[in-house]
């Protein structure tokens, strides 16, 4: 019987990285990007994936600077109110990958005439952001090197 326990603690653990290796499709993917401030647009090269599978979150991300600390964050739409949900430290190639619990997230509704990308939907941001930027909050706005999301994250 302890075996068993074992076993199926160890089949537990490997569930999601093994999920994530077989392209299983997670129920909630956030594609993130570098943006430029000035119309929005996305810049090439660095990217991100936020998945979220129950209570759980994967974060992947390539093309960041290389050895860098960053901090994904729940943004809610005021100034400079983020949550944090993971310390980010990319390898020496500048990716990164972490995962864990989900902290609870901020769920902002934007109304039908909400400027911007979002209208009449309830979602979180979900940001990742340079780890001197950001301190129970965000401290400045300096996007260079972040990414954003491209879509909502779904309560």
């Amino acid at each position: 019987m302890k075996k068993l326990i074992v076993i199926l603690a160890l089949v537990c653990l490997l569930a999601i990285p093994a999920a994530t290796a077989l392209n299983v499709v997670f129920p909630e993917n956030i594609y993130m990007r570098e943006k430029d401030p000035a119309d929005w647009s996305v810049i090439p090269g660095a990217k991100g994936d936020f998945k979220v599978m129950g209570d759980y979150f994967i974060f992947e991300a390539s093309g960041l600077d290389a050895g860098a600390i960053y901090v994904l964050v729940d943004y809610y739409e005021e100034w400079p109110y983020a949550n944090f949900i993971s310390l980010v430290r990319t390898d020496p190639l500048g990716n990164a990958r972490t995962g864990g619990a989900l902290p609870e997230l901020i769920y902002h509704y934007y109304p039908p005439d909400a400027p911007g990308d979002y209208q009449d939907i309830t979602g979180a941001k979900i940001w990742l952001v340079q780890a001197a930027d950001y301190r129970h909050g965000m401290l400045s706005w300096s996007p260079e090197g972040w990414l954003f999301e491209m879509n909502l994250l779904l309560p």
